[in-house]
């Protein structure tokens, strides 16, 4: 295997970064390849222990590849195998050069040193009852084991490194780590990433088939067994603004996994099959919704984990859109069945 050559800028001593995933697609994946392009940028050093890359580490000068397999294709399988050769890197890294930083995240690796945790297990119950029996048995088994293991990884880290205020609030309660290991550093955006010109949001407004002042809110994020991602919650709330004859808005889904299936069978059964666009993974988001409507979607979502996502969505966002010079979206209907439950999302 190539070995990258000491590096003799600012980061002298080499990195391995211990992660499912490095690419520039989206989610927890693309903050590492991030973090690893950096380091590179830097003329350090870097290995990555994963199973999936882009290209780019592959062939960069100063990076070397430890790809991990996924038995059968299960990420869940596939941890132990990044576990362990996670460790077996580190220990030949740190014999050769022992100022070495090694960074894993949450207990994806047992390793005592840099631990940059995306998501608390702890902090989150099953959310699962509709899954199926083989889901919620394979689930729940798996669940135990990485709330272990976080448990035993994060506690074990010299630095904790948070990626938002949340985050690092589950570490104290539910993790109990000493605050002053812990360090909130959220993510940023891509500086190349722009607003979407007017030809780009017309193409995409064509390329879904919808009008060009039409209102759309958009989901992204997997569509898994285990509502992690709280569309549930958004679905029970967005059929209730459906019910009101005003609220005109289509909703755009860019992700998937094991329910897509079911959404689709879901929106269908309501009535809503032309008011839903389920895109799988997707990258023009950006061009159907514009950066500025993004951002103001981000703080709908921060609120909404609180529960009355209907209200959060009918009433926080069509005040920002009027703020906006966008024409304003119907209030949502003030009744008990507005009210979406607290569940589980990934922050």
């Amino acid at each position: 295997m190539r070995s990258p050559s000491a590096a003799d800028g600012p980061f002298p001593a080499p990195w391995l970064i211990v992660a499912a995933g490095f690419h520039f697609r989206g989610g927890m994946e693309k903050a590492n390849a991030q973090l690893a392009s950096y380091l590179l940028r830097n003329d350090a050093s870097v290995h990555l222990v994963a199973h999936d890359v882009d290209p780019m580490f592959l062939d960069h000068p100063r990076a070397t590849v430890h790809l991990v397999r996924r038995p059968a294709g299960s990420l869940a399988l596939g941890e132990f195998g990044l576990d362990r050769c996670g460790r077996k890197v580190a220990r030949s890294l740190l014999r050769t050069h022992p100022a070495a930083r090694v960074i894993v995240n949450g207990g994806n690796c047992q390793w005592p040193d840099v631990n940059w945790v995306h998501y608390v297990h702890r902090a989150w119950t099953a959310v699962d009852s509709d899954a199926p029996l083989w889901f919620k048995a394979k689930h729940r088994a798996f669940s135990a084991r990485w709330r272990r293991l976080e448990t035993s990884a994060v506690r074990s880290a010299r630095i904790v490194v948070a990626n938002s205020d949340l985050t690092r609030g589950h570490l104290l309660m539910h993790v109990g780590v000493p605050p002053d290991r812990v360090r909130t550093v959220y993510l940023g955006t891509d500086a190349g990433s722009g607003a979407a010109t007017t030809d780009e949001r017309a193409a995409a407004r064509r390329w879904l088939g919808m009008d060009e002042d039409r209102p759309a809110v958009a989901f992204v994020g997997a569509l898994g067994l285990d509502r992690r991602k709280g569309f549930d919650t958004l679905w029970r709330a967005w059929t209730t603004l459906c019910s009101a004859a005003e609220w005109d808005a289509d909703l755009v889904v860019a992700g998937s996994g094991a329910d897509t299936e079911s959404i689709r069978r879901q929106a269908e059964g309501a009535g809503l099959a032309r008011r839903v666009r389920i895109l799988g993974h997707s990258d023009r988001i950006r061009d159907v919704l514009g950066r500025d409507l993004q951002r103001r979607l981000v703080a709908v979502e921060a609120r909404a984990h609180h529960g009355r996502l209907a209200e959060a969505i009918a009433d926080r966002l069509g005040d920002q859109l009027e703020a906006g010079g966008v024409r304003q979206l119907p209030r949502c209907p003030r009744r008990g069945s507005a009210r979406a439950s607290s569940g589980p999302a990934s922050p």
